[in-house]
């Protein structure tokens, strides 16, 4: 008994240990793993040369010990490669070998471990890509590969949803972009890519990370902007960029990292000013912006962030005043701020001391500061001489920067640049007499080995030199009126403008009088004048000569420029300036040249130009004007050259401008709509007008002779006189009226104006209209408005067409084989009825052929014969037209042939020919009249009563090739008698003789046509040779008997029914 309890106990320990068996395959992963790294060489190797694996060191089973589901050999010395059979451990779900001496690839078999949700190889020297393979790990959630050697561009496709929560791949020698799919691993909150050779952009998609609280991308050479989507990252916690090529400005959207703690964009290319936004980081401990190109003033909002205990602003550009509010970062640590080597600077003392203690130091004598003391004394009449007290660090290369204005509250000019830092003071030469002078300057820094940046300081204090004039004040304000009005800021050339009082005769553009006391010349021409010209123009009142021209200058000419006594020439040609020319500027009667052309000007010429006694030219040209020239203008003594071309001028140049002084080829009418009835005036026009034209064949005028021509079959006629302007593109405009005093209406455009006639097709007849017309020139090279001409006297159109005519003709009716006689009339109120040409046409040829009618007769009175078709019966319509040219006018009436009342002879012959499978019928054909048809009738007595056993007429002629009838429905060995009857047209014969038989094999045979005793392919042929007979377009073989199928039972009935047009 007790030996049996001892078997019993060795089995369950033998079941026991064979159920708890590691799978061969992981035992010889384990077995390479420890054979490729020098196992016997590890710190520890506890149990790894004996079998039971479950108990090495650093390998963890499951609960039953029939997987490996963790490998924990960090800081061990394993010393060598991976194997691939690492990939056998498929049920593993940690593998941390951190701190090691492993090298080589990592193997791509790691793809097999499906379970394993944790992977550190940081710390050692593997090499190569790694693998695409990895990121395909579906549970892995936390990838440490830090601190080896690997290589190559991150491999990952953007198919592939990984779980990861933990990714660290910093300090490594990677290269290529960052991938824009790690945006689509939604669960990051850990991404460590620092201390490699990334470089491109920071990919935007990342934003896409809602969970993501660490992001480390320092040291690498990244490039381009900061996305402003990283600021939707509302959980991050720590943001490291340093150490990169980023440029561009710092996002204001970073502002809404509220929970950011330590943010780093130090030794970068960043521009622009520090966002005031960084003042709700109310959790930020550490702030990194040294080693950028920042500029601008320091945002006093920073003081919101209480907790920030390091700040960094070194190597900027910086500048302005620390914000008084910064005293309130009490957190800040000592030694652990650096201001320095930027243009930064306060006057309060406590602000000053608590910044030398965080900085350790005195930060402000590294900062590049504008010059103090600065004093300026005039020493000649030229001359002024400048001292100041150098601040801030000198020690650099840098130099002093002096600039100037003639008003303080306008913008400085540079002056000249002093090299050297150490210079205290400078005489400035070439100063302008009579000139206030306000001087300022700058300390500049040069790059150096602390600042990649060039660093501005703000400006020093201004000082001014002043100098008294005796200039008006108010052509002073005339003049800057003009200045301002004109967007002189942007002027080509502004030398001198808006100086101190007393430059103005200086001021570009400007000539004054000998006493310097008054404007009397204004020339600025071609310099970029734009916007409106000012009222106050007229507080020049010394002005001789106005020359704007060639500018942009828009709006109205203002009309107190009529206020302008001395004014002998004023050009504003070539600019944009609109509206109608003031009737002040008639009071210039000094003016001598007034040139106005190139412009969008407008409205009428004022009569009151007639005033400018001394006017000898006049440019008008290229404007919009419109109207007559005024007869004033005739009266201008000294006018030598007119030149109005290229406008909208209208009608009639008045005579009295033949008195005008006019020098030969210096003047210009042409593109306009204006005309003259004197000839001599014409001929002085054309010796005036320059390049030998013709100034009338260029004038959109209104065509004369505007007349109705001819009423035509196809309408009415129109004509007129084209005009002798053609060449450039146009049209004639024809207005349409029904009453004379009606409102007239745009009726058509015709867009040819060499043409002169067109042809109204759509007037009702007998209908009065009445017709305007003008012409019409679209804009062109030579003229950018459209012109019209006044339009034509009103013309009366009434279109009565002399139609020829012809009398209606009732309908007739006539037997067959006879002919009627028709009178009708015909006549034309113009020419003679001989003249006009008849037609006939008949709807029913085979009835009545057009050959069978003929016309008789002469002058008015016709007679229409008509004669029917032999043996033909039945309705047509016949049309008679009658034509005179295109003209045609018709009659059409219904003759009716009726069959004579005679009824047809009695059908002889009837006999049976068959009566095998069907009853076969044949009898003698009567041929005339032609059309009988026949039906035929059945019983199943001598004595009757008989019924036609079809529903029309049957034609026997169309069936002459069998010349027989067909009863396919019958009973076999039934009793039958046959008796036929002929029609024509409904009037019937008598019966002819009764024929009998009794049909055979009725059963058995069915649609035999042949009666051979099949239905084959002959009856077919029979078939097709009987219907072949008839005009196949006019009949449609169709199912008979409804029985849903055709074959030969329904071409049997077709045969019987051939005579009839059966449609469907």
């Amino acid at each position: 008994m007790k030996k049996m309890q001892y078997i019993t106990i060795l089995l369950t320990i033998l079941c026991q240990t064979v159920h708890a068996t590691l799978p061969s395959l992981e035992i010889e992963a384990l077995d390479a793993l420890y054979q490729s790294t020098n196992g016997a060489q590890w710190l520890k190797n506890d149990q790894w040369t004996v079998s039971v694996a479950c108990n090495r060191y650093g390998v963890t089973c499951n609960s039953d010990k029939t997987h490996v589901v963790g490998l924990q050999l960090s800081y061990n010395e394993l010393q060598g490669h991976l194997p691939d059979k690492l990939g056998n451990l498929t049920e593993l779900q940690t593998l941390t070998l951190t701190g090691n001496g492993l090298s080589g690839d990592i193997p791509s078999t790691l793809a097999n471990l499906t379970q394993l949700t944790y992977l550190d190889f940081s710390g050692n020297q593997l090499s190569g890509n790694i693998p695409g393979e990895i990121w395909q790990m579906e549970s892995l959630k936390h990838l440490n590969l830090s601190g080896n050697q690997l290589s190559g561009e991150i491999q990952i496709s953007c198919s592939v949803v990984s779980p990861l929560q933990y990714l660290n791949l910093s300090d490594n020698t990677l290269t290529g972009f960052i991938p824009d799919c790690f945006g689509q691993i939604t669960s990051l909150s850990t991404l460590y890519l620092s201390n490699n050779q990334l470089s491109g952009r920071i990919p935007s998609s990342l934003s896409q990370l809602s969970h993501l609280n660490y992001l480390y991308l320092e040291h690498n050479e990244l490039e381009g902007t900061i996305s402003s989507r990283i600021g939707s990252l509302t959980g991050l916690q720590i943001l490291r960029l340093n150490y990169n090529n980023l440029s561009g400005e710092i996002p204001i959207e970073l502002g809404n990292l509220y929970q950011l703690t330590l943010l780093d964009l130090s030794h970068n290319k960043l521009s622009g000013t520090i966002p005031s936004t960084f003042g709700k980081l109310t959790q930020l401990k550490r702030l990194y912006l040294n080693n950028n190109a920042l500029s601008g003033i320091l945002p006093m909002q920073l003081y919101e962030c209480k907790g920030l205990t390091v700040l960094f602003l070194s190597s900027n550009r910086l500048q302005g005043p620390i914000p008084d509010e910064w005293l309130y970062l009490t957190a800040l640590q000592d030694n652990y701020c650096d201001f320095r080597w930027n243009a930064l600077w306060t006057n309060t003392v406590s602000l000053k001391e608590f910044l030398d203690r965080k900085q350790n130091g005195q930060w402000d004598i590294y900062q590049t500061l504008p010059p103090t003391d600065l004093t300026a004394e005039k020493v000649a009449e030229t001359s002024v001489k400048l001292t100041w007290t150098p601040s801030g660090q000198t020690g650099q290369q840098g130099s002093y920067a002096i600039y100037y204005s003639h008003q303080p509250d306008t913008k400085f000019q540079l002056y000249l640049t002093l090299d050297n830092l150490h210079t205290q003071t400078f005489t400035l030469n070439n100063i302008e007499p009579g000139v206030h002078y306000y001087f300022r300057m700058k300390t500049i820094s040069e790059p150096h080995t602390n600042n990649d940046n060039r660093v501005e300081s703000t400006y020093s204090d201004t000082i001014p030199v002043s100098i008294l004039s005796d200039f008006p004040q108010i052509e002073r304000d005339a003049l800057i009126a003009l200045y301002e009005s004109t967007n002189g800021i942007n002027w080509q050339i502004q030398t001198g403008w808006l100086g101190t009082s007393g430059s103005e005769c200086s001021w570009f553009g400007i000539e004054c009088n000998s006493d310097k006391n008054q404007v009397i010349r204004i020339q600025l021409a071609n310099n970029g004048l734009s916007e409106s010209l000012p009222q106050d123009i007229q507080n020049l009142s010394g002005l001789i000569h106005l020359d704007l021209r060639n500018n942009t200058l828009s709006g109205s000419i203002p009309d107190s420029i009529g206020n302008l006594p001395h004014l002998v020439h004023l050009d504003l040609s070539a600019n944009n300036l609109s509206g109608a020319i003031p009737e002040t500027i008639g009071q210039l009667n000094k003016l001598e040249s007034l040139l106005l052309y190139d412009n969008q000007l407008s409205g009428e010429i004022p009569s009151d130009l007639g005033g400018m006694s001394s006017l000898s030219r006049l440019y008008l040209e290229k404007n919009q004007f419109s109207g007559s020239l005024p007869q004033a203008l005739a009266y201008l003594n000294y006018l030598d050259k007119i030149r109005v071309h290229s406008n909208q001028f209208t009608g009639k140049i008045p005579d009295d401008y033949l008195k005008l002084p006019l020098s030969v080829g210096n003047s210009d009418f042409r593109w306009n709509a204006l005309y003259s009835d004197n000839q001599s005036l014409v001929n002085f026009l054309n010796g005036c007008q320059r390049d030998n034209a013709d100034w009338t064949k260029t004038q959109t005028v209104t065509p004369t002779n505007f007349r109705p021509g001819q009423a035509m079959a196809n309408g009415m006629e129109l004509l007129w006189t084209a005009i002798p302007y053609s060449v450039d593109p146009g049209a004639y405009e024809i207005y349409q009226a029904r009453s004379l005093n009606g409102v007239f209406s745009h009726y058509r455009s015709i867009p040819d104006k060499a043409v002169s006639s067109i042809i109204l097709s759509d007037l009702e007849h007998d209908q009065p209209y009445y017709f305007r017309i003008r012409t019409l020139s679209q804009a062109h090279a030579n003229n950018n408005n459209t012109l019209v001409s006044a339009f034509s006297p009103t013309i009366s159109v009434t279109y009565t067409l002399h139609r020829p005519w012809i009398s209606e003709i009732p309908d007739q009716t006539m037997e067959q084989d006879t002919y009627i006689d028709v009178p009708f009339s015909i006549g034309d109120d113009i020419i003679s009825p001989n003249l006009l040409e008849l037609t006939i046409q008949s709807s029913n040829t085979g009835l009545i052929p057009v050959d069978n009618i003929t016309i008789s007769g002469d002058s008015g009175n016709r007679v229409l014969r008509v004669s029917s078709a032999k043996n033909h019966v039945g309705t047509a319509d016949i049309t008679v037209s009658v034509k005179k040219d295109d003209l045609v006018s018709q009659t059409t009436f219904t003759v009716v042939v009726l069959a004579k009342e005679n009824p047809p002879p009695q059908p002889t012959g009837l006999h049976v020919v068959n009566n095998s499978g069907h009853v076969q019928l044949a009898w003698d054909i009567i041929e005339k009249p032609f059309g009988v048809r026949y039906r035929v009738f059945r019983s199943s007595s001598v004595q009757g009563p008989f019924q036609c056993i079809h529903e029309k007429p049957v034609d026997m002629q169309r069936i002459f090739l069998q010349n027989c009838f067909i009863d396919p429905n019958v009973i076999n060995g039934q009793f039958y008698v046959y008796k036929i009857k002929a029609e024509f047209y409904s009037i019937e014969s008598t019966f002819s003789n009764p024929v009998q038989t009794i049909p055979q094999n009725v059963s058995n045979i069915k649609g035999d046509l042949n009666g051979d005793g099949t239905k084959d392919i002959a009856d077919l042929i029979l078939c097709l040779r009987v219907i072949s007979d008839f005009e196949m377009e006019n009949y449609i073989i169709m199912h008979v008997n409804g029985m849903g199928d055709i074959g030969l039972d329904e071409v049997i009935f077709l045969i019987n029914d051939l005579g009839h047009e059966v449609q469907e």
